[in-house]
């Protein structure tokens, strides 16, 4: 039985002068990604967010720039 597979990767550099990288990956079967995806759209719909990254989000940077806590 074969199983189809969909991941999602997200990367993060400490700075340009440290040439260190992580990587986070999620990795789900397809059908929970057709699941996930609409509620996930609509989320970045909401607060207007083109891409998601978690560097910026944690270190409110990009488009997190003036986001607080709460938000």
């Amino acid at each position: 039985m074969a199983v189809l597979l969909a991941a999602y990767f997200d990367d993060s550099t400490l700075s340009e002068s440290v040439p260190l990288t992580s990587v986070g990956i999620f990795v789900a079967p397809v059908e929970v990604w057709n699941t996930f995806t609409p509620e996930w759209q609509a989320a970045l719909e909401r607060f207007r967010i083109r891409e998601f990254k978690a560097s910026d989000f944690e270190n409110y940077q990009g488009e997190f720039t003036g986001w607080s806590q709460e938000k």
